[in-house]
């Protein structure tokens, strides 16, 4: 297993009728191979949104993440 870490991450939404909502603004951590992470918080504060980047499924509007060093582009395996 490799080690996962994000580094500055922010993820901005533009909304469709102008504007813009700041969902994750510089977060960072490493999170070692076998090791646990909880995200906790109340509802609309990016959990989902931080999951999605670190998936792949989302690109973050700043910062990286990468997983064994390796960037994370996309969704893999």
């Amino acid at each position: 297993m490799k080690d996962l870490s994000v580094q500055n991450v922010s993820m901005v939404y533009e909304l469709p009728r102008g504007g813009s909502v700041q969902a994750l603004h510089d977060i960072s951590f490493d999170l070692e191979a076998g090791r646990l992470l909880t995200l906790l918080g109340p509802s609309e504060c990016g959990k989902t949104t931080l999951l999605n980047i670190i998936a792949g499924f989302l690109a973050p509007t700043g910062g990286a993440v990468s997983l064994g060093g390796d960037p994370i582009t996309g969704p893999g395996q």
